[in-house]
């Protein structure tokens, strides 16, 4: 069906077209505008607001600096509207792109969209399955060879890593001001326990004629979010004058969740350190050769993390990594990212007052089995979520029911049952031993300076 699916809208829609893109400057806000149209007749209209503007002398900006990278933006935020059909080819109109630009984003399509690949049963690695047009021959390349100041910008996104990235971070030599795309009032509340005074805020809205399309039977799936990020960021560090960006990504993003048509699906892949090392150097090149972006977080796995974040618990009753809780502003306690959560955090955290920020006891939900399944290896595809390594997750599982033994006698909840009975019996790694060396490991390679590195191994 996917086959039949995808041959009717390419041939529907051959090509996708990056039109141009817009800016201005009101009451102190950057609207951006992006044009792009699924040929023949479907026109969209993608918006990026960046607030705290009115204090910026924007005569001072390089116009050709600020417009190259608003085209690379668009760049980044296309691949969300070419996946509704996935046409042959993708014309660039609004400006213009080199031989190592496109291998760059030929990549990330791929890499980035291996899941929805994956999901919907999609050969997007063949050689011929889209080819990069350009329509302007002239460079439009203009790169930032500004000396920013020694600040660093901390992108928020609500979870338990970007927090302990902006409470470590407060304690180094330089200021610190926090990043958000689309805050809400849970983000908000998280943003304000960090104690930063400063903080920017970017809006995004996806065109609304994308939704109908999905309802209408093309194409829907995971977009590579954070590439988005980091795109995005750099030009907010440009514009309010930044050097250093501070991600908050870690070692495990770097664990695929399967393997399709002999290729990697990682549903983190734009959190890899693959793409970390690759969009740095294409920043370099093509953005900004002063501007250092790269993730604070990336020498430790989750599994240490959550040991970290376990002494903040001002944050326990605001953080927040579940995406569909994001609109309701609670653990939904049926997901992957809620389960693994509880899994990491169960070992630092007493029992009772995981209740009380889960809402529940996921470890006593019988329905939950399938997806500790997944996130632990029983099963070939490890859960499409932004989860850990299948190996913390059976460490994690070692932990709580050592701690379990010590301290009660009364039963197992199901799914300590079911870990103990299916799972860690035929299932290395070995208790204890493995925890103790898991727990103090630094991984390489990592883009942290001396001082950073060494602020983050002491905590270990």
């Amino acid at each position: 069906m996917s086959d039949e699916k995808l041959f009717l809208l390419r041939q529907k829609h051959h090509r996708f077209i990056y039109e141009r893109f817009s800016y201005e400057v009101n009451n102190g806000e950057l609207s951006i505008q992006f044009f792009f149209t699924l040929d023949p007749n479907i026109h969209f209209v993608h918006r990026i607001f960046l607030s705290k503007v009115d204090t910026l002398n924007w005569e001072k900006f390089n116009k050709k600096i600020i417009e190259n990278w608003i085209f690379n933006i668009g760049m980044v935020e296309l691949l969300s509207y070419w996946k509704a059909a996935c046409p042959v080819e993708i014309m660039i109109s609004a400006g213009s792109l080199n031989d190592e630009q496109i291998t760059f984003w030929r990549k990330l399509l791929q890499n980035g969209l291996s899941e929805f690949f994956f999901v919907n049963g999609i050969d997007g690695w063949q050689s011929d399955f889209v080819r990069f047009s350009i329509t302007q021959n002239e460079p439009s390349v203009f790169i930032d060879q500004t000396e920013h100041q020694n600040r660093y910008l901390i992108p928020v996104g609500g979870g338990k890593d970007s927090s302990v990235t902006a409470e470590l971070m407060k304690s180094t030599q330089y200021p610190v001001t926090t990043f958000t795309i689309n805050p809400n009032t849970q983000l908000t509340n998280v943003l304000q326990q960090t104690g930063i005074a400063q903080t920017i805020e970017v809006k995004r809205e996806l065109d609304p004629q994308l939704v109908k399309l999905n309802q209408q039977g093309y194409f829907n799936g995971h977009t590579p979010f954070s590439a988005m990020v980091s795109f995005i960021s750099t030009f907010v560090a440009y514009v309010f004058d930044f050097r250093y960006i501070a991600l908050s990504n870690e070692q495990s993003a770097n664990e695929g969740n399967t393997f399709f048509l002999g290729q990697q699906i990682n549903h983190q892949y734009s959190k890899s350190f693959e793409y970390e090392k690759d969009f740095r150097s294409y920043c370099t090149a093509y953005l900004s050769s002063t501007i250092e972006y790269f993730s604070f977080l990336r020498p430790l796995h989750e599994l240490q993390i959550a040991k970290i974040f376990a002494r903040y618990p001002q944050y326990f009753m605001s953080f927040l990594s579940c995406n569909r809780g994001q609109k309701t502003g609670k653990w939904c306690g049926e997901c992957p990212k809620c389960l693994f959560a509880y899994l990491i955090l169960s070992p630092f955290i007493p029992p009772a007052q995981m209740v009380q920020i889960f809402g529940q006891d996921l470890l006593s939900k019988e329905s939950l089995i399938p997806i500790l399944d997944e996130l632990t290896g029983v099963v070939e595809v490890k859960s499409l979520d932004c989860v850990g390594t299948r190996t913390e997750s059976l460490l994690a599982l070692h932990m709580i029911l050592e701690q379990r033994r010590n301290v009660s006698s009364q039963p197992l909840p199901e799914l300590l049952q079911h870990a103990q009975k299916s799972i860690l019996s035929t299932r290395s790694p070995t208790p204890l031993e493995s925890v103790s060396e898991f727990m103090s490991q630094f991984h390489q390679p990592h883009f942290l300076s001396d001082e950073l590195a060494h602020l983050l191994r002491a905590q270990l």
